[in-house]
């Protein structure tokens, strides 16, 4: 009952969600129609990601996230987003450097009478979740717009440049359904389903226990008892809660500092979800040994 209580509030939601970045996602013709089988909260959901993920557009702007290799490829890449937003010549000087040795890269650019300079870390030939992010603030302070990361394959980045007003809609979607409902989110839920589950269950034992212990004696056992279930239930998703955090913490951790460490992480996680699916098959044998090689591996760049 309790894991049903908790899908209802994330179909909810999730719908919500969907609902606020629908008519952005239509506008930039990104999105089918998610109505066409009635669907609704998570299957809603995933159907529209399955759109932003399909569909091409003029409106987006594709580039390859392993090309930085030289001082100007950050400056490069920066003024044809910037033309490619419909700012062409608006940047009067530009320049960019990447130092591999001092793990450094910086992008500096000129504006009308305002110089814009980031400077961050860089230690491989992927493009900086920093210089995204710089690139947009810019748009924002200058044009009024900002830069929404979409889904992509094959090692490529994909990105929309949207109004200031439309960025939260889609942005908040695409980050709902990658990254899903945090720890305490997850945690709240769960106690609100917990709490509803306790207070029905105390209802329904105590006339069940009425015919048989009186009234009042049904209210004390039964409030009695589902006290103890709730505050139990409560505990257990609490320290469920903390150990999400925690993992979560190490992933971030990793991701900011090896992507490619992360990157194989993620890979391995996937093998190892593939091992278990196919069970006791050949399949599922084989992928087991890939995912133990894997775990090695992972073992083996941690130094353990």
């Amino acid at each position: 009952m309790i894991n049903l209580l908790v899908n209802m509030q994330l179909d909810s939601k999730s719908d919500e969600f969907v609902n606020a970045a629908l008519p952005v996602l239509s506008k930039y013709g990104l999105t089918d129609d998610p109505d066409e089988n009635q669907k609704y909260g998570k299957e809603k959901l995933e159907h529209v990601f399955e759109s932003i993920e399909s569909n091409s557009t003029d409106k987006t702007f594709i580039f390859d996230a392993e090309c930085i290799e030289n001082d100007e490829d950050y400056s490069d890449l920066a003024l044809q987003i910037i033309d490619f937003s419909g700012h062409k010549g608006k940047i009067k000087k530009i320049k960019s450097s990447v130092n591999f040795e001092k793990e450094k890269a910086g992008l500096a650019m000129l504006i009308g009478d305002t110089n814009e300079k980031r400077i961050w870390w860089q230690s491989n030939d992927w493009i900086s979740d920093e210089f995204i992010q710089f690139l947009s603030e810019i748009l924002e302070k200058h044009f009024d717009q900002k830069i929404v990361n979409l889904p992509s394959t094959d090692q490529c980045i994909r990105i929309l440049v949207v109004d200031t007003e439309e960025h939260a809609a889609i942005n908040d979607l695409i980050n709902y359904y990658t990254h899903g409902d945090s720890p305490r989110e997850l945690y709240a839920a769960r106690l609100v389903s917990s709490i509803v589950a306790c207070i029905t269950g105390a209802i329904v034992s105590t006339f069940i226990g009425w015919y048989f212990l009186g009234f009042l004696w049904s209210l004390l056992a039964s409030v009695g008892l589902w006290s103890i279930i709730g505050v139990i239930l409560i505990l257990k998703y609490a320290w469920r809660c903390a150990q999400e955090e925690e993992a979560e913490a190490e992933a971030e951790k990793l991701r900011t500092e090896d992507p490619e460490a992360f990157g194989r992480a993620v890979a391995a996680a996937f093998v190892e979800e593939a091992a278990n699916r196919e069970g006791n098959s050949e399949m599922g044998k084989r992928l087991k040994k890939v995912a133990e090689l894997n775990q090695a591996q992972l073992k083996s760049d941690r130094g353990e």
